[in-house]
């Protein structure tokens, strides 16, 4: 096997670094790093894998045929990995079927957390000797740009996140309705809220505790995390308050979501130690923009409205703004 031309190795590297310093998320980074690494590592087959985090999903781009790297390590059992260390596996017979006999793992870290690894897999070992200087240098690149992205996704997420419940909170809901508006009324698209909140929430405090009541309003707040759609805007509007945002839907679209909503919560088996917190409920109203306020304010106090309608004839229950203004 040629040695490879380090010149040409060294120009690809700075190119993907200046790109990776423009990178302001994970998924422009795997964009220039899908263009760049496999012209780095040409001849090897390879595979990068991003772990999840409170602030990330996990994410993997490969290339090459190898199935070997096609998944990413488990890191614990493996004491060289979590010492941060690469691990060298040379092939000790020649591949078959296309199907690389040695690896390459190192581990993309900062701060002596691991982000990931770059693994490689070839059928020499010659192949994997001389990739080993570039795949150091490449996975602390991927390390100080992935960390660094994760940071600011995380100072992000602090300004407009809900700490308790992960949901956004009241002022990214300001801007989410503002923005949202305005472009409703450019493009005359359907846009529509619920808002709801639990029933006799105070008593539950009172009765069970108010650990129990954080509890019931994580599991509200997981709830909505996994039914929120693509373009839906689920916020923690304040105490046991809680908007929807539902960018491209109709009324007839919100007020389904308003039960969805009603129902899988109602559903929910909520426990805190000992104690059984569900079964819980919620009042929910829904409205429509422009039709029913078109302004943000007049927007939310319209779903409120028909909150306190549905608090005052007997909670439990979805009330959209055309019943109230019959």
């Amino acid at each position: 096997m040629s040695e490879p031309n380090w010149s040409d190795l060294f120009r690809l590297l700075s190119g993907m670094a200046r790109l990776f310093q423009s990178c302001s998320t994970e998924e422009e980074l795997f964009d220039v790093a899908d263009w760049y690494i496999p012209r780095m590592f040409e001849g090897v087959d390879g595979a990068i894998h991003l772990f999840a985090d409170a602030d990330a999903k996990a994410r993997s781009f490969t290339w090459g045929e190898s199935e070997s790297i096609a998944t990413p390590p488990d890191m614990e059992s493996n004491a060289t990995l979590v010492k941060g260390q690469p691990l060298l596996i040379a092939p000790d017979a020649p591949a078959q079927g296309g199907c690389a006999a040695g690896t390459l793992t190192v581990p993309i870290i900062a701060a002596k957390r691991p982000l990931g690894v770059l693994q490689l897999a070839a059928t020499e070992a010659e192949a994997l000797e001389n990739a080993q200087g570039m795949a150091f240098i490449t996975a602390e690149h991927m390390a100080l740009t992935v960390d660094n992205i994760r940071i600011r996704t995380r100072l992000k997420n602090l300004a407009v996140k809900d700490a308790l419940t992960g949901l956004f909170n009241r002022r990214f809901f300001d801007e989410s309705m503002n923005r949202e508006t305005r472009e409703a009324q450019e493009t005359g698209a359907p846009l529509s809220v619920v808002m709801f909140d639990i029933d006799h929430f105070k008593n539950l405090n009172d009765t069970k505790g108010h650990d129990a009541g954080d509890v019931a309003l994580q599991s509200v707040g997981r709830f909505l995390g996994a039914t929120a759609g693509e373009n839906d805007i689920p916020c923690r509007y304040g105490g046991e308050e809680f908007f929807f945002i539902m960018k491209g839907s109709n009324y007839e679209q919100a007020l389904e979501m308003g039960e969805t909503i009603r129902a899988g919560i109602a559903a929910l088996n909520i426990t805190h130690g000992e104690i059984q917190v569900s079964p819980i409920n919620v009042s929910v109203g829904v409205a429509l923009y422009p039709d029913h306020g078109d302004t943000p304010d007049k927007l939310a106090k319209a779903a409120d409205l028909c909150l306190y309608h549905a608090k005052e004839h007997g909670r439990n229950q979805v009330v959209g703004y055309e019943t109230i203004k019959k």
